[in-house]
């Protein structure tokens, strides 16, 4: 392997060392597939049982959900059935697909430091912002669905409480990554949907299956805030001091991610008949470039030029952070032999 493709890889799976990355990418297949292998087994049980389909049948539609939810893809082929809608009353799949969205969206260094320390105070510093971003995240979403959608007869409405909470969980869990949903997406709130609109923009994990701008980014931009309140003159997190290099990053690919939404819903509102609302257009904006996939119901009414702007935004989403991060600095920073006169502008 050349060191180029090292450097390549290492910058995709997340690995410290280059000398590292083969033995990494070797234990994150045989992780992977393991974690697959337990989801395909639970769900060719449940749907032998289900369906009564005989185990050829059952195991393809188990192999199919399970590596579609691990990878964040959103697709399903199950009979009769909106996305998971058709199980919004079923733990077991769910909880199942839940946790598989889960794991696909946390990327394996951080599911290395799950397995090998014991204590949160060990994880290395990009776990603790995955970990505490994540479940933020999870608590919030899941308390914005429950408590907006928890009357809507279009929704959680019908619902038994245990129910409402089950399944605002999973959407709280599959919005920021998977694209499934067990309840209608074009059915919720415009509230609800704004909120959801933030998740796919967040998305998932840096190396991780997932688009989105990354909970890392997040974070980092997260701390960055906090240290301008505070009027810090360095940007502290769990402790640790971040390079600005990192912080600049982040900031850089936060600005350029929002641009790119912000003209693709602009060219939408040209493209588009007038019967499309704008909240349903940005919808359909941030689930491309979070490569999410949910939408309020209208990407079979949009037109050949705005499916192709969704296209590119997709290949943007899941190319752009980490491509951008690599191309808009080296990893070492270079000093330069002058500097320009500092002058102050007014910002805020």
């Amino acid at each position: 392997m050349t060191l180029p493709q090292r450097l390549a890889l290492k910058e995709s799976v997340g690995s410290g060392q280059i000398g590292n990355v083969a033995r990494m990418i070797r234990n994150m297949v045989l992780t992977f597939l393991s974690l697959q292998l337990i989801g395909v087994g639970i769900l060719t049980l449940k749907f032998r049982n289900l369906f009564d389909w005989d185990w050829p049948t059952a195991l393809w539609h188990g192999s199919f959900q399970a590596i579609s939810g691990f990878n964040n893809a959103g697709f399903t082929i199950l009979p009769d059935s909106s996305s998971l809608s058709g199980f919004s009353t079923d733990p077991l799949i769910l909880g199942i697909m839940a946790v598989l969205i889960a794991l696909g969206g946390l990327s394996f260094p951080v599911m290395s430091d799950l397995l090998h320390m014991k204590r949160f105070s060990r994880f290395s510093l990009d776990t603790k912002m995955v970990l505490t971003a994540s479940f933020s995240l999870w608590i919030l979403g899941a308390a914005v669905i429950f408590a907006f959608e928890y009357n809507r007869p279009e929704t959680l409405g019908p619902m038994d409480l245990g129910y409402k909470f089950m399944n605002a969980v999973f959407n709280s869990v599959s919005s920021r990554a998977a694209g499934f949903s067990s309840i209608e997406i074009g059915q919720m709130g415009s509230a609800t949907a704004f909120f959801v609109i933030g998740l796919m923009f967040i998305g998932t994990a840096s190396a991780s299956v997932g688009g989105g701008i990354r909970l890392n980014t997040f974070g980092v931009l997260i701390a960055t805030v906090f240290a301008s309140i505070q009027a810090k003159d360095h940007v502290i997190a769990f402790g640790r001091e971040l390079s600005s290099e990192q912080v600049h990053r982040a900031i850089a690919i936060v600005a350029l991610a929002s641009i790119l939404i912000g003209v693709v819903a602009f060219v939408l509102t040209l493209t588009e008949s007038r019967e499309n609302l704008f909240l349903d257009l940005f919808f359909e904006a941030v689930s491309a470039l979070g490569t999410v996939g949910l939408s309020r119901g209208i990407t079979g009414e949009i037109s050949t030029i705005g499916q192709l702007l969704l296209i590119g935004s997709m290949l943007c989403g899941r190319l752009g952070p980490l491509m951008l991060a690599i191309s808009l600095a080296p990893r070492e920073m270079h000093p330069t032999l002058y500097r320009y006169a500092r002058e102050r502008v007014n910002i805020g």
